[in-house]
């Protein structure tokens, strides 16, 4: 059997409840050379049940010991046989042309791809919650560099991974990711058409996936024009709009 170009890797953690969702919309992807792997660590078997009955195509690996996001994103890097590695979490939904839209820009050149991350909830609350921790990488955004990519929705390829990963196990460990990347001379290459959807947006900054762990990108700092005009000597940043 011919090893897939891309693995997707999805940490779980009582996500039950958001699975089934990003699971159908990534049968939907009109690129379908990818394998997707999903590494449970919960304390029961509903996660896993859904995704063993609904969802054969997926490669399950469950860990009777908890798991940081982090950690198991790594575990799922060490089954994965693709050549580009592609991050997300269990609350997040896809559109159909994001792997497609990934894929071209690794084969342009591009080791580190992000895409957007946009918010189903819309809420003035939910809204403002999720503006505050993707403020760099919603869609209204414009294609280009950007500083960190956020694993809600990045990718890398495998020569870069196997010479910046793993993933550090602690808080925020993609932005740590993302400037060993950086500290190689890589860009990190922001692409706005290729969207993720959170289906939650949760104060304390923890999707289903994180909640509860040291994985949440609620740390990171937003920019420094948040409550302004962007600095002119800033031009990879942008004021997002609403």
């Amino acid at each position: 059997m011919a090893e897939p170009a891309v693995s997707v890797i999805l940490p779980a953690f009582l996500s039950h409840r958001t699975i089934a969702a990003c699971l159908h919309s990534l049968r939907r992807q009109t690129f379908d050379d990818f394998e997707t792997i999903v590494v449970d660590s919960s304390p029961h078997e509903a996660t896993a049940r859904i995704v063993a009955a609904e969802f054969p195509e997926v490669r399950l690996f469950r860990s009777q010991n908890r798991l940081s996001a982090h950690a198991a994103r790594n575990l799922g890097t060490r089954h994965a046989r693709g050549r580009i590695l592609v991050f997300s979490d269990p609350d997040c939904q896809m559109t159909p042309e994001w792997l497609a839209r990934l894929v071209r820009a690794h084969r342009s050149g591009h080791q580190a791809v992000g895409g957007s991350v946009d918010s189903l909830r819309t809420g003035w609350l939910e809204s403002r919650i999720h503006w505050s921790k993707y403020a760099w990488w919603l869609s209204s955004g414009p294609r280009g560099p950007r500083p960190e990519l956020p694993t809600a929705n990045v990718s890398y390829s495998r020569e870069l991974f196997e010479k910046i990963g793993p993933f550090p196990e602690v808080w925020c460990g993609d932005p740590i990711l993302s400037r060993r990347a950086v500290a190689l001379g890589i860009g990190l290459w922001f692409e706005p058409r290729r969207v993720s959807f959170m289906i939650i947006a949760m104060a304390g900054g923890a999707s289903s996936a994180n909640a509860g762990s040291a994985d949440s990108t609620s740390a990171r700092s937003v920019p420094a024009w948040k409550a302004g005009a962007p600095p002119a000597d800033s031009p990879t940043l942008w004021r997002p709009r609403f």
